[in-house]
Parts: C-alpha cells; structure tokens; sequence
C-alpha cells in the first residue's frame, strides 16, 4: 500500500505537468530511464526502494563494520581500506545500476514501433540530453520557462506541442 501512495502524485501530478501530454506505462518507464539512455531520470521510488537501500547498505558495510567493533578511530591503513572498500561498492552499485537500465531500455525498445524505437537510439546519442543534465544558469542563458521546457519535451519525444500561436510573430498566418 505504501508504494502505491509515493508513485500516485508523481504519476498523476508531477509527470503530466511537466511532460504536458497523456503518457502510458511505456512512456512512464521510458522516463525513469536515465537521460543519456533517452529517459528523463524521473524513477519511480515504489520501484527502486529496495536497490537503493541495498546498495546503501552494501556501501556502508565498512563503517558498520568499524562500528560494531566500537573503533573510535581508524589508523591510517585502516582509513585507506574502508575508503577503498566504499569507493569499490559505489562503483559496483553505479555498474548494477546501469546494467538494469540497460535492460529496461532493450525492454521498452522490444516493445516500440520500429519508427519510436529509432527515435529512442537518437535519444540515447552523445549529447543528445546535454540540456536535461546542464545545471540552470541565468548568466549562460541556460534557463528554460515553464513553456519552453515543456515544448522541449515535447520535441525530445515527437509529442505534438499544444497552444502554438496560429499567427506568426510578424503577423502572417
């Protein structure tokens, strides 16, 4: 019951407004996908709860560990360890992460038109998403509006941008 009470905003608020279109459970999925794989990175939390705190615990092992042995402090050598140990299980999860990513994205792809799926590999080409993982920034003009981020996603998914002027700005129709 609690998984289902995190996806229903997000689901039924967050995503329709920020993609301003009716989406399926295909799409929901394509946008859990991370940006570089044509995704929006939007995840589902219901989904990914347990992952996540698996890795949590697998990357805290080393400290738990300290803990549990009451070590105030750690010499030098024992420092290193652990920061090895937690840098190699951040790595592991980051690896396990992408490769489930991966799988989803195979998944959605077996699922598409031939057309849609084409669209999806140009999604996932090198900086193609550029402007979805670029941090906001007024002095580089790298600012989006509500409207103008709404019709780039529009755009990024082929959706049919609504309330376009029928005038052009000049006057001609």
């Amino acid at each position: 019951h609690r998984k289902r009470t995190l996806l229903s905003p997000q689901k039924l608020l967050f995503l329709p407004t920020i993609v301003k279109h009716c989406f399926n459970e295909l799409d929901r999925l394509v946008y859990t996908l991370p940006a570089k794989l044509g995704g929006l990175g939007i995840f589902d939390p219901s989904k990914i709860c347990n992952t996540e705190f698996n890795g949590s615990l697998r990357a805290t092992a080393p400290l738990v560990k300290a803990i549990k042995e009451q070590k105030l402090f750690l010499t030098p050598e024992e420092n290193s360890a652990v920061s090895t140990e937690i840098a190699a299980a951040k790595a592991g999860i980051k690896s396990q992460k992408l490769e489930e990513h991966k799988t989803t994205l195979k998944s959605v792809k077996e699922q598409l038109t031939p057309e849609k799926a084409q669209h999806m590999e140009l999604l996932c080409k090198k900086g193609t998403s550029s402007w979805l993982t670029t941090l906001p920034l007024q002095e580089f003009g790298f600012i989006l509006n509500k409207q103008e981020f709404g019709d780039a996603i529009c755009l990024r998914y082929n959706y049919i941008i609504r309330n376009i002027p029928h005038r052009c700005a000049c006057g001609e129709l």
